[in-house]
Formats: structure tokens, sequence, C-alpha cells
């Protein structure tokens, strides 16, 4: 017999200080699995990379398996269709004879016949997974960040035909995407509901909280002042507090008297390792930055001291009117590239994103 569905997880993911939204997911489990009926809305999970939207996917999904006793699927859409991933999806799932073949393969077929694709493959899934997972189907679309906007109207068409039974049972969907990079702004309201969480920054305690438990599991201990500085450097980013935990570890453990307390000179060891860490999330972060006056200023906020400074003090360095700024300011807030600093001037979004700019700008002179 196929197998329906992998060992669950031995234990939950640790997940920290994200307690509301995982709260108000677990909501939307709970409805579907207790009333055999498809969610109506689709929960849509945004924030930063980096910010740890697929940790709190993961996180709902084992939930799901263990709890409401649900068939998950879980799919990237860094590249490729929704149906052509839901189909990779099901056969690791599932196993290939559960898979029912796609029509085409060209990313650009229009949102109903994607939908009905993922329709037949929903309904194949429910046929093998319905005696040992009852609860019905949890879909989790990843990376959603690049996906063609008609994702979300392909979504719509399940999510709709699904409340009229025609996915084999009931299913849930939920995506995480990037603010401004998957506008569910392009679906009407008659086609479905969008509802969105949004992932802030880990405040202080959150931050420091997970810094110390990985800390405690291998056997070692963080300094007050070591820990609040790293809390500091990553900005409540849970990306930038894994590296800079991780490479103050490895600078503890490495050094000449390797110790096992972590000081706030391995804090400061580790920042350049860490920022090299993080390059792959500012380059995603930078491929919304396309006019060249965007990124003229970010590059001269970047030689700035501190970090943060007015849009008056960016214009002085490229030599422009502070107006002529206003657009380009407003675009890197709402993709989050730019944050308001406390001192009611601009900072930037990412912790070490500042230095990966001014690397990229000496090496581009030095080609």
């Amino acid at each position: 017999m196929l197998p329906s569905h992998p060992p669950a997880a031995k234990a939950p993911p640790i997940v920290v200080g994200r307690s509301e939204p995982r709260s108000e997911l677990r909501r939307v489990l709970d409805t579907v699995a207790s009333t055999g009926t498809s969610a109506p809305q689709v929960c849509v999970v945004r924030g930063l990379d980096g910010i740890g939207k697929t940790s709190v996917l993961r996180a709902v999904q084992f939930e799901a398996e263990t709890r409401f006793a649900m068939c998950t699927l879980r799919a990237s859409l860094r590249s490729g269709t929704p149906s052509d991933a839901l189909a990779a999806a099901a056969r690791r799932r599932c196993g290939e004879a559960a898979v029912v073949p796609v029509r085409g393969r060209r990313a650009h077929r229009p949102a109903s016949c994607q939908a009905h694709d993922i329709e037949a493959l929903l309904r194949s899934v429910a046929r093998r997974t319905v005696e040992e997972r009852p609860g019905g189907l949890a879909v989790f679309l990843d990376d959603a960040d690049g996906a063609d906007p008609a994702v979300l109207r392909t979504v719509a068409r399940v999510v709709r035909s699904s409340r009229e039974g025609r996915a084999g049972a009931p299913v849930a969907f939920f995506i995480a995407a990037a603010p401004g990079r998957l506008s569910v702004d392009s679906v009407s309201a008659d086609e479905a509901r969008f509802e969105t969480h949004d992932l802030e920054r880990l405040d202080a305690d959150a931050s420091r909280r997970f810094l110390a438990l990985p800390a405690a599991s291998g056997g070692v201990e963080w300094e007050e002042e070591a820990i609040d500085r790293a809390a500091a450097w990553a900005a409540g980013f849970p990306a930038a507090l894994q590296v800079i935990g991780a490479h103050a570890w490895a600078a503890a453990l490495t050094a000449r008297r390797p110790a096992r307390t972590m000081s706030k000179a391995h804090v400061d060891a580790a920042t350049r390792p860490a920022i090299r860490s993080l390059g792959p999330l500012y380059v995603a972060a930078l491929k919304q930055v396309t006019e060249p006056r965007e990124r003229r200023f970010l590059d001269a906020l970047a030689t700035l001291p501190g970090g943060t400074a007015t849009q008056a003090d960016v214009a002085r360095a490229m030599g422009v009117p502070g107006r002529t700024l206003t657009a380009a300011r407003a675009r890197l807030t709402q993709a989050g590239v730019l944050v308001a600093a406390e001192s009611g001037g601009l900072a930037f979004g990412m912790p070490g994103l500042d230095a990966h700019l001014r690397f990229a700008s000496r090496a581009a002179e030095r080609r």
C-alpha cells in the first residue's frame, strides 16, 4: 500500500515570538477539521526576507498533521507553476501513482486550467489519505515572492471549487510572500477572501530567547552584554539572529582559548561572517530595487555614518534636491528595504545591508 504521509516530526519546530499569528492560523485549521468544510479564506503570511515566514508555515504544518489529523502538501513557488509544484509535493507525500498528469507545462497557462489540475490533484491525494488523515487537506505555498499574480487567481478558483466539494476533501490554503511582491488586491472579493498576517520583527525579549535556546541545548552560555549586543545587531530578524548566534558560537569554540561562554568579543568577531551568510537574503531584497535612482539612494545611505540619516542627508550625498527622492523613498519603504529610524530619519530594513552595499560598491569599482 502506498504511504499516505511521511512520519510526523518527533518534536514541533521551535518558533519564538510568533504566538499570535500561529494562533490565528491554528483557528483556520480547527474550523476546517471540525466542520468538514473548506476554509473560505486564503491565509497569506507576509514579511520581509529572513523574518521567519517559512518557520511559521512549518510550525502550522506540524500542528495540521499532529493535532488536526490533516494531510499536508507543502510546495515552493520559487520556480514553476502552482500545479507543477503541488504535483511534486504530492509525489513526495503519496508516491507517483497518486499524481494525475497535468495538462501541459507552460507557466503562462490560464488560471482556470491550472485550477482544474490542482482540483484533480487534491482529489487524488484525498482518496489516498482520507482513512489516516480524516481532518482534510492543508496546502502550504512558500516562496511566492516572485510568483506570477495569476497564482492568486488560481488559488482563488480552487478555494471556491473546494467550498463546492470538488476537491474531494475540506481544504485550507496558506501562502508565504514578502510585502509588495504579491498583491492580494489583484483578486476580486467575489473570487476569494484573502486574510493577511504580517510578521513583524521580534522584540528584545523574544530575540534573547531566540539566541539563548539553541545555546543552552548545546551547553553554551551567553554573557549578558554579549547576548544584548547580538540581539541589537540582528534587529529582530530571526535569520540574522540565527547566523550571529551560530558565528559567535563558532568564534568561542575556535578561539585560542576555547570558551563555553560567548562574550562581546565573540559577537564582534561574528559580525563579518554573519553578513556574508546573509548575502542571499540581501540579494533577494535588492531584486525589488529596479530603478537606478532607488539603488543610488541606498548606496548613498550606506556611505553615511551610523547607517541612519534623513532624506535631506541622502539628497546632499547624492547631490540632488531632496524632493526628487520622495517617490524612491516611498517605494523602498513599501518594499521593506528602508524603515523609519527612532530618530525620525531612515534606516536599512535588514541588519548588515549597509555593509553589503559598501562591499558591492567597492567590488564594482575594482572591476
